[in-house]
């Protein structure tokens, strides 16, 4: 319930033109999905990963950072009931979910402190699910207000602004996107050996922070894997069971995996597990000044084993 009074906030405060310090005039990109009249607009400087998947069709990932916001855009070919049924049950307590003409829709709203905002919105339609993400220090940001004002179903605009005027954009279509440099650069960055500590502590030492450092952009994580098969190695348990694993992980300025440290009250195993997994993130390093520079992120690796 708490998910949803949230929700209906961010709805009030975009729509009233409440979220807005100032405003820009700045052009953006409208993404347009050409699919039941879903498109978002991205501030300049976005970038792209555009992959081919099992099928031969492209999926999408486009990120925007910088000035206290983190913005995303992810578009899969996954349509399925069981994905779906995966992530409306991936947060039960946090999540509201509603329907625009035929589109599913589904938003997850996380805690946060102040008036932070850290939404995701899920839409499904019969060809793809899109996923919204957006995450700023304070919901009055005006490139948040602008993004959340940008996002459409059926041409309409999900939260519709009594402000007057529109700002200026220009319209690409998903499929016409190509991968930024940036982002191919750092998917096909090889690991390199180097002297990292990784350490292992209670899951309780754990203490709440956003990602750390000194930067004008925040690490764009284009690729996180998770090696669910390693899992299998795992002792099964006599009924469900939630294993707790966040990851504290250094990205390095030269796009390399730095310290990492383990906070988790599961076995040895899976705590060297979620270690394994960090190591192998792709990502485009923080930028302070126009330069590459070091960032602290944080990583939740936790999983539900079901007894065998």
């Amino acid at each position: 319930m708490r998910s949803v009074r949230q929700f209906l906030l961010i709805v009030f405060l975009v729509s009233a033109g409440l979220a807005q310090d100032e405003p820009k005039t700045e052009e953006w990109t409208r993404i347009d999905t050409r699919d039941s009249g879903i498109s978002v607009s991205f501030p300049p400087g976005y970038l792209v990963n555009s992959e081919e998947a099992w099928d031969g069709d492209p999926v999408f990932s486009i990120f925007a950072g910088g000035g206290g916001i983190y913005l995303r855009f992810l578009a899969s070919n996954d349509v399925s009931d069981s994905y779906w049924s995966r992530m409306k049950d991936r947060g039960k307590d946090r999540a509201s979910e509603f329907k625009v003409g035929s589109v599913e829709c589904l938003s997850y709203t996380s805690e946060v402190d102040g008036d932070g905002i850290n939404e995701s919105i899920f839409m499904r339609t019969k060809k793809r699910v899109y996923r919204f993400s957006i995450a700023a220090r304070s919901i009055r940001n005006p490139d948040a207000a602008r993004f959340l004002r940008s996002l459409t179903i059926d041409g309409k605009a999900l939260f519709p602004s009594s402000e007057p005027g529109s700002s200026p954009e220009k319209t690409v279509f998903l499929e016409n996107l190509e991968t930024t440099p940036k982002i191919a650069e750092a998917m096909d960055r090889k690991r390199i050996k180097q002297d990292r500590k990784i350490r292992y502590h209670p899951f309780s030492d754990f203490v709440k922070e956003e990602v750390t450092g000194q930067f004008d952009k925040p690490p764009i994580i284009v690729d996180a894997p998770r090696h669910t098969w390693s899992l299998y190695s795992l002792r099964r348990p006599n009924g469900k069971r939630t294993l707790r694993g966040l990851v504290k992980v250094v990205l390095l300025a030269n796009g390399q995996i730095g310290d990492i440290t383990v906070y988790s009250d599961a076995s040895n195993s899976f705590g060297r597990i979620c270690a394994s997994q960090a190591k192998d993130i792709k990502f485009v390093p923080a930028e302070k000044d126009g330069k590459s520079v070091d960032a602290v992120v944080v990583m939740n690796y936790g999983v539900i084993l079901n007894p065998q």
